[in-house]
């Protein structure tokens, strides 16, 4: 077993409450509370004999998880269950009749398709019914098409589930827990079956001798006996997919289920975000599931000895037709479980204003919520099952008793006897203990369920040994098993979202919760024998209950509200009952009724801009509130929060981003909220990217004026906004955010109604002096603002103040997470707005996600095994679909596949010194295609992505090419013509067949001919610059005809590199000693042409696309003279195709094209026209 989880504790809170805190922790009566931020997650100590790239398998597990194809009628899977706060909100067609052990199967309200109402809460006593989710229809299963989307099955008559005997979708017996936190969890699901220890097939991990996982030793492919500790959510994740309620059909199994899936495309037909935190990577170009198959994605996270295409077992199908299954099919409830294992591990919530008080943010919770807190540990006892960082016993504690022996404990009855129970799991009251026995039931094995069974028994299924002398009351006497009704204790993290509540699902609001708990349950007579001692009569005050629900409240993590990252997701289209209602629906020919879906869509890590209709919580549903208690009275606490982001390494010209949270704590209506946020000089206001959950945002003269409306109690409003440090203002900045009512409510609690939050930002200074800048590039920030990003010799890099910002350009130091000191030899943006830097040694390559802010170093790997120092990397190029290539000491050249995380070595030059590769450009549409320029030696090309290189001959490049290459690139302007550029020793060179032959394009250079490095305006009729050491900068106005260089400025300079940034028409250019020189050479033209006024064009004419910028949507016309053949393409910056407009025959005439963008980034765009009569291409500008 794992060593204990915690995360040991730092700082002392103290509270003036009858609560003794310890650090980090609140301990009290027989439980304790920690944040949860910083607690290990218990995944397997030997994972990486299974698993041989985890983040692949988090990226299979998500994709399994979300995709629609997973269920047998290729609707159904494990998130449609679990699509908002990992639980499910729905209200229509959610009724289950009775308990799992209750004999009568017949609805006592409502039925099948009914719709709940706010009056069904809380389910009475004498309803058995259970609020769960819906599933499948009843069906058995027949078998398989490889690559289908659906299971052929053959539909049966429902008794339970149907209207006037149309099958209606079935509905699990108990209510849907959430899969966010679930990691933490000892075992799973509400009666605890998924068992600790993954077998490899099943949940039952050890309790199913049978179960076995074929494996390859080399020779020959047998099946091997495997059981993987701390697994449980593998073991629950195996479950679903073959149950014939929930995903599956009656016969339905696991191979089958991989014969299906194995070749299809993940998330065929559901769309991905381009933002997705985990699928970003590996989204189809197109918006719509992932690139490759499942077969792709196994054999990416796997080791190899689990999967190949070997026959390994012969099945039965549904038809009694048998069928053979290779190693991969028949294993893929291994890929399965384990994956989806990953995925949801990091599916952790951490971040609640309960999480910033324990870390000692004493104002991150009102005297309301404060009370609440006390209560929670003091008289509302609480806290004897909500202990631990994940505010469950079941969880994170029960992982350390475990190491203890002590995973059963005891307590005395009402009687005075003795009874034993699993810890984490024990019976409220909730319904009679004989309607549902939860842990008190057997598994499909007949076992006994629990451990306390397996000691009293001396029948030990699962590998934990239990310790008497652990337990707390000891006696003289057998104790008496208290397992009857008693279910797992759910975590109370993002209750506020989780709603509806208990095993049953029969308590819709938070104080209806507290309500039940007050009363001591519903069934504390019949469940003597078995209920918890904890369970009695509070006496709780109406103020006390209304604290209560307040302090709950705090333990929402506002990212699983707006589902930002980790929480975001694919699009999903989830089953909502059926057309109709509880008394008619309509056949849709087989027996079944017409299923509504609701569409949840796709999501990036930024999580939604505004929360979709479909993802309100379960309670607004149904028009209730968390205080529903009757009338709200005329007082209403609100309380406001303000916090900077995005502030690391901020300056001058930067963007910070503003977050406000207001929450109402009751117990009154707020009608109308109103919050002003005075912004000081130093920062101006917005960009254009505001995010608010509530009512309207305007600004003026510095002054943020968020008019929030109407506050229900419990709720919480968000508005997040960035705001730019202007000049001069640096060093600290403060700001203040007040909040207030505009009607006549009163606030009881004045003193949480402002927030001042401050940070440090950086002073800017003149670039210093005699430093040498050896490469450079420009980063683009998320408010538009264009920075210089330099690297130097020695002195590491520097980022500078927008354009603009300032009357002379200033700068700052960007070298946190960089050695010092470092000498830097190249830079690139890449398509991703991801800066990268070559060094001389250490990690070779770093990487900056914030325009070097922050620096990350890689990890490469050659055939040495990890090289992550001393490493000379001389450049850095991307190639198509994001392909990165990097140069290195003693002519290796390394790839990375997936965004810079993992560089490996793909080949080296043949018979190379130890600095020859210079620069590299990778071929625009080719994927695979590299040149390499080389300190001596010319140029070399390799097809296959690295592999092997051969020197071209490069007949007009020197002497038989052996010329020194500084900077070889692409010109971006002609993707599907390429034409290949070199700055040479030798002056400027130019190639029209990919090396094959050279052009010299030195006039006017000389006796300047040491030409450094080269920057091209995207336009193929635009200027290319050069930089000439001893000589300045040159230009050749139109590359496309011109030949003969002009001089620019910096006349007799050693200028060592030019890069160009296209939205503002900016050159840089940096030398040996006076630093970086900016100027304008003019922007990308976004003119729009004037319509040719003739009926039949007399030319070919090619029109500035309309509007321009444009977002999402613009139109294209152009002109053909004549009949012809037409391609019409879009293309990005580095020359790869991203959309094809139009591909076919077309008349002479006027023609418009529709071009939407709504999937791509913001940017720089070519778009070319091809005919019979020539081809010509035109820019355009994306900004979202």
């Amino acid at each position: 077993m794992k060593s204990p989880l915690r995360a040991r504790y730092f700082n002392l809170l103290a509270l003036t409450l009858v609560v003794v805190t310890v650090g980090w922790k609140l301990s009290v009566r027989s439980g304790q509370l920690e944040t949860l931020k910083g607690v290990e997650v218990p995944l397997p100590e030997n994972l990486d004999d299974f698993i041989k790239d985890r983040d692949a398998a988090v990226q299979l597990g998500k994709s399994l998880f979300w995709d629609m194809q997973l269920g047998a009628d290729g609707v159904q899977t494990c998130a449609s269950c679990h699509f908002n706060a990992g639980v499910d909100n729905r209200i229509k067609n959610q009724m289950s009749p009775a308990g799992k052990d209750h004999p009568d199967r017949t609805f006592s309200f409502g039925g099948p398709n009914y719709t709940l109402q706010a009056y069904n809460f809380p389910l009475g006593k004498d309803n058995n019914e259970a609020i769960s989710s819906q599933g499948v229809f009843h069906s058995m299963f027949l078998g398989v098409e490889p690559g289908a989307s659906a299971d052929s099955v053959q539909v049966v008559p429902d008794p339970t589930f149907n209207v006037k005997g149309v099958n209606t979708r079935a509905v699990e017996p108990r209510n849907t827990p959430s899969h966010i936190n679930a990691i933490f969890k000892f075992r799973l699901l509400w009666d605890s079956r998924a068992n600790n220890q993954f077998n490899g097939r099943n949940p039952f991990g050890p309790r199913d001798p049978d179960a076995r996982v074929w494996v390859h030793n080399g020779h020959t492919v047998a099946e091997e006996r495997i059981l993987i500790d701390d697994a449980a959510m593998a073991s629950v994740a195996t479950g679903p997919p073959v149950d014939f309620l929930e995903v599956g059909s009656v016969g339905r199994t696991w191979p089958f289920i991989g014969k299906r899936l194995l070749p299809a495309k993940p998330l065929a037909g559901q769309e991905v975000d381009p933002g997705d935190s985990h699928l970003k990577n590996i989204r189809d170009h197109y918006g719509k599931g992932l690139k490759g198959t499942y077969a792709d994605m196994v054999k990416r996270a796997f080791r190899s000895k689990f999967w190949s295409d070997k026959p390994v077992a012969w099945r039965i199908d549904g038809k009694n037709e048998t069928q053979e299954f290779t190693q991969i099919e028949d294993n893929f409830s291994f890929f399965a479980g384990l994956s989806i294992m990953m995925y949801v591990s990091t599916q952790v919530s951490d971040e609640s204003r309960f999480d910033d008080y324990l870390r000692g943010q004493h104002y991150a919770l009102t005297e309301k919520e404060k009370a609440g807190l006390e209560l929670f540990m003091n008289k509302g006892r609480c806290i004897d099952c909500h202990a631990g960082p994940d505010l469950t016993n079941a969880g994170v504690d029960l992982h350390e008793f475990s190491e203890q022996n002590a995973l059963t404990n005891t307590f005395r009855r009402k009687d005075g006897k003795v009874a034993l129970f699993d810890r984490g799991s024990f019976n409220i009251g909730v319904r009679k203990f004989d309607d549902d026995l939860g842990q008190g039931r057997t598994d499909d094995f007949g076992n006994d369920l629990t451990f306390t069974e397996q000691h009293l028994e001396n029948n030990r299924l699962d590998p934990h040994f239990q310790d008497p002398t652990t337990w707390d009351v000891q006696s003289g006497t057998r104790p008496k098993p208290a397992i009857e009704g008693a279910f797992k204790t759910p975590g109370l993290r993002n209750v506020a979202l989780t709603a509806p509540y208990m095993h049953n699902g029969g308590l819709a609001t938070l104080r209806q919760v507290v309500d039940f708990f007050d009363r001591g349950g519903d069934f504390a007579e019949e469940n003597k024998d078995f209920l918890h001692p904890s369970i009695q009569d509070l006496y709780l005050s109406e103020h006390e209950k209304e604290a209560l629900v307040a302090f709950m409240l705090t333990l929402t993590d506002e990212r699983v509200r707006l589902h930002k990252a980790p929480f975001d997701h694919p699009q999903i289209f989830v089953p909502n009952g059926h057309t109709g209602d509880e008394k008619h629906v309509i056949d849709d020919g087989t027996g079944q009724a017409v299923t509504d879906l609701l569409e949840v869509p796709a999501v990036g890590a930024f999580g939604y801009r505004s929360l979709p209709h479909i993802l309100r919580p379960f309670e607004e549903n149904l028009g209730l509130t968390h205080f529903d208690a009757g009338p709200a009275g005329d007082q209403a606490d609100l309380a406001i929060f303000k916090h900077f982001k995005d502030t690391a390494g901020a300056t001058v010209g930067d963007a910070v981003l503003i977050e406000i949270q207001v929450t109402n704590s009751g117990p009154g209506n707020a009608p109308s909220v109103i919050v002003e946020d005075d912004l000081p000089p130093s920062l101006s206001f917005g960009d254009g990217t505001e995010v608010l959950s509530h009512g309207t945002l305007h600004e003026s003269d510095g002054m943020v004026v968020w008019d929030i409306g109407e506050l229900w109690p419990g709720e919480m409003a968000m508005l997040s906004f960035r705001a730019t440090v202007e000049y001069p203002y640096y060093g600290l900045i403060e700001n203040t955010a007040t909040v207030r009512h505009n009607s006549t409510v009163n606030d009881p609690f004045q003193s949480n109604n402002s927030d001042t939050a401050s940070f440090e930002a950086l002073v800017p200074q003149q670039f210093p002096a005699k430093v040498q800048i050896q490469a450079g590039t420009f980063w683009r920030d998320p408010a538009g603002n264009v920075h210089p990003v330099v690297g130097t010799y020695n002195r590491g890099v520097y980022r500078g103040i927008p354009p603009g910002q300032t009357s002379v350009q200033l700068w700052v130091e960007a070298n946190e997470g960089l050695p010092n000191p470092v000498i830097v030899n190249d830079a690139i943006t890449t398509e991703n707005n991801d800066v990268y830097i070559a060094t001389w040694g250490y990690e070779g390559i770093y990487r900056s996600t914030d325009g070097g802010r922050t620096w990350k170093g890689m990890i490469f790997e050659d055939e040495t095994g990890l090289s992550s120092g001393n490493l000379i990397v001389y450049a850095i190029e991307e190639g198509p679909n994001g392909t990165l290539y990097a140069s290195a000491d003693r002519g290796r050249i390394f790839r990375s596949l997936d965004a810079g995380e993992s560089w490996h070595l793909a080949g080296e030059l043949p018979g190379a010194s130890s600095d020859v590769t210079w620069s590299l450009a990778a071929h625009p549409t080719t994927p695979g295609t590299v040149f390499a320029g080389t300190f001596g030696n010319g140029v070399y090309a390799t097809d296959n992505f690295g592999l092997t290189w051969s020197r071209l001959e490069g007949r007009g490049l020197g002497d038989d090419g052996r010329v020194q290459v500084f900077d070889i690139e692409f010109d971006p302007a002609t993707p599907h013509k390429p034409t290949l550029w070199a700055a040479t020793a030798r002056g400027v060179y130019r190639s029209m067949d990919l090396g094959g032959h050279w052009q010299e394009l030195n006039g006017g250079l000389f006796p300047f001919r040491e030409a450094r490095s080269l920057a091209f305006h995207p336009d193929e009729e635009g200027p290319l610059f050069v930089a000439v050491w001893g000589g300045g900068i040159y230009k050749l106005t139109n590359r496309k005809h011109n030949t003969v260089w002009e001089f620019v400025d910096l006349d007799g300079a050693n200028v060592t590199t030019v890069f160009y940034e296209p939205y503002h028409g900016t050159l840089a250019a940096g030398t040996d000693v006076a630093g970086l020189t900016t100027m304008s050479v003019g922007a990308f033209s976004t003119d729009v042409d004037d319509a040719p006024t003739s009926e039949l064009p007399v030319t070919m004419v090619l029109a500035q696309n309309y509007p321009n910028p444009f977002n999402p949507t613009t139109a294209i016309t152009f002109d053909l003279p004549e009949a012809s053949p037409v391609r019409l393409s879009v293309f990005d910056l580095l020359g790869r195709e991203v959309r094809v407009l139009a591909d076919g025959p077309m008349a002479a005439g006027r023609h418009e094209v529709r071009f939407e963008a709504g999937d791509l980034p913001s940017g720089t765009y070519l778009y070319r026209l091809e005919t019979s009569v020539g081809s010509v291409s035109r820019a355009m500008s994306l900004l979202k």
